[in-house]
């Protein structure tokens, strides 16, 4: 796991924690001790969601609703709403053990762990709320992606400058789903993908790796990013 002033320092930008995973038999250990969600939850959480020392927490965007925690018993990592749904993909774990990527609840329970997601991390929904992405450092230049169920997965390869990196760290999507930035080893450079209109192919575009960080959602509903230059790039 990060030490805690890695966290910190990526905190800063993201807005969330982050970590690495690792383990080779999480689905078997953690179906054991993971009680499902039940008709009888209650305490739905709000649309910013976050994880404070493990937990799962969430505010509204005035804050006037005070803040939302769910007791799930495990630490929780990248939580991200499903969009217009009703679900919220995760990382699901022990500290400093074994990790998977979970679907819960609106209140926090777990659902269902996404089939073969052990040992990877930071997922997100496609804006079309169909699709879920996850990174996992032992397949380099390669992203997997679920459907909403989490039951079905493709791998999908990266194309263009391989050599230039090793590892992908985070990932934003466009509000189009057509373009993606990833951080990328150092957490000092972004790769820019083009994405097909299928969601099939995803290819680094002309001049893609570069110096740069953090993707923000602006009012006109596109994706930026700045340069270490100051320099702003805008993408729908």
């Amino acid at each position: 796991m990060a030490s805690q002033g890695s966290w910190a320092r990526i905190s800063k930008s993201s807005k969330s924690h982050w970590l690495r995973i690792s383990g080779l038999i999480f689905a078997v250990t953690m179906t054991a001790v993971i009680r499902p969600a039940s008709a009888g939850d209650s305490n739905t959480l709000l649309p910013i969601l976050y994880s404070e020392g493990g937990r799962l927490c969430s505010v509204s965007a005035t804050g006037k609703e005070g803040r939302a925690c769910a007791r799930t018993g495990h630490e929780i990592d990248s939580p991200s709403w499903q969009p217009r749904g009703r679900l919220i993909v995760t990382e699901l774990g022990e500290h400093d053990g074994l990790h998977a990527l979970w679907l819960l609840n609106a209140v926090g329970r777990p659902v269902r762990q996404l089939t073969e997601s052990t040992d990877f991390y930071r997922p997100i929904w496609l804006p079309d709320g169909r699709h879920i992405v996850g990174l996992n450092y032992s397949i380099t230049h390669t992203i997997r992606q679920w459907n909403e169920e989490g039951g079905k997965y493709t791998d999908m390869q990266i194309d263009g400058f391989e050599t230039a990196y090793q590892r992908l760290q985070m990932v934003a999507i466009s509000p189009s789903a057509r373009h993606a930035a990833f951080v990328v080893d150092d957490f000092k450079h972004l790769l820019i993908v083009d994405i097909d209109a299928a969601g099939e192919h995803w290819t680094a575009t002309s001049g893609g790796y570069r110096p740069g960080y953090r993707w923000k959602q602006r009012a006109t509903k596109s994706l930026c990013y700045r340069d270490l230059g100051g320099r702003f790039v805008t993408s729908r």
